[in-house]
């Protein structure tokens, strides 16, 4: 059976203590460098869309940040793109980073309105919890998760 996608979020930004540190001369890659979400009939995707810079921390300027607040329709146009001509298993694959989980390995969603925040809690203990760009997105993927919730 074809995995289907059901939607996606362009413009996320992995949340959560210590992170995003960096050097405070030079350069540093980014441990967490997803920037979008695709949602499929069988998986969460967590995937990092390749914008110059992006994943980077260059002196006390982290890249990745700026490009979540200003460059979510550079990452949305690219993303689409991608979903069009690949598919879930070809995209998790096109970068290191990329990874998934499956969708009834969530035990449940906590989604946080106020700091535009959805966490995943997972039967095996883990954690996944991401910032949003836009609040929209926040009320689909509420729509999306409601069995979760």
């Amino acid at each position: 059976m074809i995995e289907r996608v059901v939607d996606y979020v362009a413009g996320i930004m992995r949340a959560g203590f210590r992170l995003r540190v960096g050097p405070y001369f030079g350069t540093t890659k980014i441990k967490y460098p997803e920037n979008a979400m695709i949602i499929t009939d069988k998986r969460i995707l967590l995937v990092f869309i390749p914008l110059k810079g992006a994943g980077h921390i260059v002196g006390e300027t982290d890249v990745s940040m700026w490009q979540f607040l200003l460059a979510k329709k550079d990452i949305e146009n690219i993303l689409k793109k991608m979903i069009s001509e690949k598919s879930p298993n070809k995209i998790i694959s096109s970068y290191e980073k990329n990874y998934a989980f499956n969708r009834d390995e969530i035990e449940r969603v906590k989604i946080t309105p106020f700091f535009s925040k959805i966490k995943f809690f997972m039967k095996n203990g883990e954690k996944y919890s991401y910032s949003l760009r836009d609040k929209k997105d926040l009320e689909k993927l509420k729509e999306l998760f409601s069995k979760k919730l």
